[in-house]
């Protein structure tokens, strides 16, 4: 009897499991001078010898017994050889015909995972091509082969909180939105902290920590491109997104908002500019700050030298909505920017300053800047002496300033051929209100230093860009909002101040949310216009109650829902503009798709010795196995692979929800269930008795993948 040895070679990270321990006949024996060749073995065993046995060969000749853990039932010599020919011993066989080997099974964990495959091909110049085929025998050394299937038939091991997808009917389908969930669940503490419970988030630079990330890097989003596994705002908190870039949040299951989720235009206040006493220039108020991707707010006018007139005095246009380039409206945009209003008096000269009130106090009155337009034009800005001083009309800047035009902008998307998305189409960033114009009203001739002119107030920024795409459900019972920023308001009371021309508001901008099941808005979604700015006389001011410079109202901008199923089943609730239009998902993520399993508990309490995980898959219409093990498929996380799976091992225990949850620690998310990972981790030896995965669609590699089982095999 010939000895060798089972051991851990690289033959080993290649395994297909049988169901048990024993061997199992596969057949294609070739005949011989007598008979089939008959091969039989031992159940093998960690840690032991078993024996094979060679009968029914020809006599007095040799026999070779090809081992492999690998099978490849490759057709020669007119027979069928089953393992791969990755060890071959040579045996004389007796003269009845027979051959026996002893092998030496390693007490290897590792061997688990082999199956191992058998045959022998004996010399026989009677057998057709000189060669007889014994049977082939397979068997692995697992004593109890466990798994555990994931068929999808039923939801209960979906954790839809982060996921999206769905589970049912025996299939796993990836939401058209949801993206990758890379930046984790979503904290509105990783922001700037303004105020107790509001955090303002950048979309041109926003660090994510480590200690959130799918990773456990710290991610730094520079695009406006956030990718989360769940978003919640709770009650009294506020989350700020503002930046150069549209604010787009991919959340791969739900997004509950209970408190405010906005990208608004900044709201002036009236102490933003501070009264100046000195004489000489002085620059008009700053635009107002528009929210994410929106048009700033047009600049006051600078204060007049009382010279001539020059265009610095006027207040600035408000900047047009802001459209995505090559954008199908981009030209139609022009002019939706509040005008600004020009300086009053017209000439810019001293000696047009009337002193109305008793030849010392200036009473010209400028009117305000326009509003800024987007789905409507905006509202026009106006100069009005009202009661009780109605006699000094006379001195108010006649005729209106014009709000911005409106663009017409349909609910519809238009055919485009430069790969513009749906997002692309309606994320718009809402237009600036105009600037008010340098004035002159409530100066006082003989004042110390001398101050005639008054600079212009700043028009409000537009209504932010904030796209939702969402794989799971959008619950509102707070507020998401995209306004446009309002101009200020400020009073003169015993002419402390002075009266400048007030700025127009903001358009609102847009928020468009895909949603890939459920919408439901018991709060409200808006893209209200901005409020124009008022500098009025204070009623207890006996000289200038009554007067009143306003900006004109910014326009409303957008809302707009996408949602997978039936658009009629779903209402929009409260929004600004009313009645939201609801559409179908056309358009999908072009990047990734992203779903999370909950825990599952392995059989019998103890860890066991995880082996290797199966996915089946169709892809393209076509069936594939992906598998760790490289002997049964491709790798589920390979450089050309449409899916990735990680998984996550712990020791789990039943809790009070029904569902399994870990006790202790988890390994950190690793690709590798089976003994194949080389130097990277693997639950194999991880010592857990459960385990949970996520699955990533990769759509660049395809689009069409549906999964319809995921098993992980371990061994007791």
């Amino acid at each position: 009897m010939k000895a060798a040895c089972l051991c851990v070679t690289s033959l080993i990270l290649a395994s297909s499991l049988a169901a048990q321990s024993a061997w199992r006949n596969l057949g294609h024996a070739k005949a011989g001078s007598a008979g089939y060749p008959d091969l039989s073995a031992v159940a093998p065993q960690l840690g032991a010898s078993f024996t094979i046995t060679l009968a029914s060969a020809r006599p007095s000749s040799l026999a070779a017994l090809v081992l492999s853990t690998r099978r490849s039932d490759l057709p020669i010599w007119g027979g069928v050889l089953v393992p791969a020919a990755d060890a071959v011993f040579l045996l004389p066989t007796s003269v009845g015909g027979g051959a026996s080997m002893l092998v030496n099974v390693p007490n290897d964990q590792r061997l688990l995972a082999a199956t191992v495959y058998l045959q022998s091909v004996v010399a026989d110049p009677l057998a057709t091509q000189g060669l007889a085929f014994s049977n082939a025998l397979t068997a692995n050394l697992c004593p109890q082969l466990r798994f555990t299937a994931e068929d999808f038939r039923t939801d209960r091991f979906f954790d839809p909180q982060v996921s999206a997808g769905t589970w049912g009917g025996g299939a796993l389908r990836f939401s058209l939105v949801g993206g990758s969930g890379i930046l984790g669940v979503f904290d509105p503490r990783h922001g700037t902290q303004v105020a107790p419970g509001h955090y303002v988030w950048s979309t041109d630079r926003q660090i994510i920590p480590g200690s959130a990330t799918r990773t456990g890097s710290s991610i730094t989003v520079t695009d406006g491109r956030f990718h989360f596994e769940s978003l919640t705002i709770p009650a009294n908190v506020r989350v700020d997104f503002v930046g150069s870039n549209p604010a787009r949040i991919w959340v791969s299951g739900d997004a509950v908002i209970d408190g405010r989720l906005t990208t608004n235009g900044e709201v002036l206040a009236a102490d933003r500019v501070a009264p100046n006493k000195a004489a000489g220039p002085q620059a008009g108020e700053v635009g107002g700050v528009a929210g994410a991707m929106g048009g700033t707010g047009g600049a006051g006018g600078d204060r007049g030298d009382g010279l001539v007139h020059k265009s610095a005095f006027d207040g600035k246009p408000g900047t047009d909505v802001v459209l995505k380039a090559g954008h199908a409206y981009a030209a139609a945009a022009r002019g939706t920017g509040g005008l600004g209003s020009p300086q009053f008096p017209a000439d810019g000269r001293d000696a047009s300053i009337g002193w109305g009130y008793v030849n010392v106090i200036a009473l010209e009155l400028n009117r305000g800047g326009g509003g800024g337009g987007f789905t409507g034009p905006g509202g026009a800005g106006t100069a009005v002496w009202g009661p009780p001083n109605t006699a000094y009309a006379k001195w108010a800047a006649p005729g209106s300033t014009p709000g911005g035009i409106a663009l017409d902008f349909p609910s519809t998307f238009p055919t485009y051929t430069n790969g513009f998305t749906h997002a692309d189409h309606f994320l718009v960033g809402g237009s600036g209100g105009g600037g008010g114009g340098s004035c002159s009203t409530a100066t006082i001739h003989s004042a110390t230093p001398k101050i005639w002119w008054r600079i212009g107030r700043a028009g409000g920024g537009g209504g932010g860009a904030l796209g939702l795409r969402i794989g799971g459900s959008l619950h509102v019972a707070g507020a998401i909002e995209a306004r446009g920023g309002a101009g200020a308001f400020d009073d003169l009371y015993f002419s402390v101040r002075g009266l400048m021309a007030a700025g127009g508001g903001g358009s609102g901008g847009s928020v468009f949310a895909q949603v890939n099941r459920a919408i439901d808005n018991r709060g409200s979604v808006t893209t209200e216009g901005g409020a124009g700015g008022q500098s009025v006389g204070h009623p207890l001011d006996a000289i200038f109650n009554g007067a009143a410079s306003r900006g004109g109202d910014g326009a409303p901008g957008i809302v707009h829902f996408e949602v997978g199923g039936d658009p009629r089943s779903y209402t929009p609730g409260t929004t600004v503009p009313p009645n939201a239009p609801i559409s179908r998902i056309e358009d999908t993520d072009f990047d990734v798709a992203f779903v999370r399993s909950r825990w599952y508990p392995t059989t019998g309490g103890a860890a066991p010795t995880f082996l290797r995980y199966e996915i089946e898959a169709t892809v393209d219409g076509k069936p594939v196995v992906f598998t760790d093990d490289p002997a049964r498929g491709p790798l589920a996380s390979g450089p050309s692979s449409p899916l990735r799976l990680t998984v996550q091992g712990a020791t789990v225990g039943l809790a009070t929800s029904g569902h399994w949850e870990p006790v202790g620690l988890a390994t950190p998310w690793i690709e590798f269930v089976g003994p194949f990972a080389g130097t990277k981790p693997t639950l194999f030896g991880s010592g857990t008795n459960g385990y949970r995965f996520e699955l990533v669609l990769d759509r660049s590699v395809t689009r069409d993948v549906v999964v319809h089982k995921i098993t992980v095999f371990w061994c007791r």
